[in-house]
This record gives structure tokens, C-alpha cells and sequence, in this order.
């Protein structure tokens, strides 16, 4: 229940972000639709591997004193951006776990996909934070970021919105036409 607030403090977010990939060329909905029943599986994995990654992070952030002298000179970035990236990427990967059970079930999947788009925003927030702060590549970044919202908003139309959002994102288009 209190994802689902979150879901809704992000509309304003997500929105802009679905307004933008508009403009984007389109997949086929016939090619991704055999990729949809094995999306939760995917998400699943994702949320395993991010929750070892942030784990490693922390990890990190906790030893940085026992690695050797040579690499930690190298290095030199304070101990403490490893341990908050690591949370926030076990955080991004707990939410990914969250969304799996609504994603398997055909009946909740576009509610799956929200929890879906919550862990990726979160996600995003830990790259972006690690990329400023322990050296990341912007460039992979902004990459990765762009790919995996599109497919994101890609499999959002593959899935199905609910009527309710089907009909506000219509009667916009109508307007929008109408004032032409």
C-alpha cells in the first residue's frame, strides 16, 4: 500500500518520462509480447543481482581501511559514498523483489509494472549517485538509462495499461487534436 502512495507521488515523473520516449521509434507489439510472461523472471534476477551488488558496495565501504595500502591511495574516495551507494542499490533491489509477484500474475501485471518503474527509478537515482561520487562512467549512464527506460515504456504498451489511463492519455491526444 505504501508503494503504491510512492507510485503516485511519481506520476508527475513518469508522465514526462512517457511523454518524452513518445517520440521515440516504436517496437512491435507483436515482438515484445513473447518476452512479457518471462518479465517477472527478469525482474526477479534483477533484483538478486542488484541486492549482491549493493551488498558489495557496503562491503566496500565497511574495508576500505583493510585493503592494501597501494589501492587505497589509487583510489581515494571517501569510504562512506560506497556504503550509501550500496544501500541505496539493496534498497533498488528489495523494490525489484517487491514487484515480481504482481508481474507474474497476467491479472496485476501493469500494477507489477508500476513496482517495476518504482525499483528502476531508485535504481537510477544509486547509478547517478555513484556515477558523481565514486567515479562512474557517464557515458555508460547515460546509456544504460535511456535503453532501459524506453524498454521499459516499451513493455509498459505490451502489457497494457488499465482503462482508466488508456482514457486520460486519449482524451489529451483528442484535445490536443481538436485545438490543431
Amino acid at each position: 500500500m505504501a508503494i503504491m502512495s510512492h507510485m503516485k507521488n511519481l506520476t508527475p515523473l513518469v508522465t514526462a518520462a512517457r511523454n518524452f520516449f513518445d517520440n521515440f521509434p516504436r517496437v512491435p507489439k507483436g515482438t515484445l509480447q513473447p518476452f512479457v510472461p518471462f518479465l517477472a523472471w527478469y525482474v526477479l534476477l534483477q533484483g538478486v543481482i542488484q541486492i549482491i551488488n549493493g551488498f558489495r558496495g557496503v562491503s566496500w565501504g565497511l574495508h576500505y581501511g583493510s585493503l592494501p595500502r597501494m589501492f587505497a591511495t589509487l583510489i581515494d574516495i571517501n569510504p562512506l559514498y560506497f556504503l550509501i551507494g550500496g544501500v541505496l542499490t539493496i534498497a533498488a533491489g528489495a523494490l525489484y523483489l517487491t514487484a515480481f509477484p504482481k508481474l507474474s500474475q497476467v491479472e496485476t501485471r501493469h500494477e507489477g509494472w508500476e513496482k517495476w518503474v518504482l525499483a528502476a527509478v531508485v535504481l537510477t537515482v544509486a547509478r547517478l549517485y555513484e556515477m558523481l561520487f565514486t567515479g562512474g562512467s557517464a557515458g555508460w549512464f547515460l546509456i544504460s538509462a535511456l535503453i532501459g527506460w524506453y524498454l521499459i515504456f516499451e513493455f509498459e504498451r505490451a502489457i497494457g495499461r488499465p482503462a482508466a489511463a488508456k482514457k486520460s492519455t486519449t482524451s489529451k491526444r483528442t484535445k490536443k487534436s481538436s485545438k490543431k
